[in-house]
């Protein structure tokens, strides 16, 4: 034991949260996320990831046109600490637009 070296490593950092904010929840409170028998239907969602949230919009100018003015609310309403939104850069595949690097959270 005298020899022996531990070394902790992480995959990932951590940084303090301040603000809990459940994205999906306020889609479905506006209709874009539904519950059916079978689980979800969803026209809009939000895909959270170490700090970020990334849109993705099923491929509708009306349902995206919702979604993002839900987003800008989220933006400037300090209630949900969001830092910033970066450029939008769409993706599109048959049926679904990806609004990508979208929310920054505050921390």
């Amino acid at each position: 034991m005298e020899e022996t070296v531990f070394i902790v490593l992480g995959d990932h950092g951590q940084f303090d949260v301040r603000f809990k904010v459940h994205l999906n929840n306020l889609l479905k409170e506006h209709g874009l996320i539904e519950e059916t028998a079978f689980g979800y239907a969803w026209r809009a969602y939000f895909q959270s990831t170490g700090g970020a949230a990334y849109l993705h919009v099923k491929d509708d100018e009306e349902i995206k046109t919702r979604a993002l003015a839900i987003v800008n609310d989220i933006v400037v309403d300090p209630k949900y600490g969001v830092k910033h939104m970066q450029p939008m850069v769409i993706q599109r595949n048959k049926t679904t637009t990806a609004v990508t690097s979208l929310l920054r959270v505050k921390t």
